[in-house]
């Protein structure tokens, strides 16, 4: 027997798209990068952190170590880029 239930889209139960369509940090491990910018946010998942490389291409990341990392080069990323190496230390993602 089929029930009336109404349908709704999954994009109205979780989030899709925006900044969780975008690649993860970890896809960039053994490569280096240059950080240009560093955006912070949070969703219903907890706070993640968006970064832009040099070649205008956007990660994000909801690692703890990561996002430390990035509040500290926050600061100096309006006068400066940041090189930096992805690297996995046994279950998580340093820049180093």
């Amino acid at each position: 027997m089929v029930e009336n239930k109404k349908e709704i889209k999954i994009g109205e139960i979780i989030e899709l798209g925006n900044d969780f369509s975008k690649p993860l940090i970890s896809e960039l491990e053994g490569k280096e990068i240059v950080i240009t910018n560093v955006r912070f946010d949070s969703s219903k998942y907890g706070e993640y952190a968006v970064i832009t490389t040099e070649d205008g291409k956007q990660y994000r990341t909801s690692g703890m170590v990561l996002l430390k990392q990035l509040r500290e080069l926050q600061k100096y990323l309006q006068q400066y880029k940041v090189r930096a190496k992805v690297k996995k230390i046994k279950n998580y993602y340093i820049l180093e």
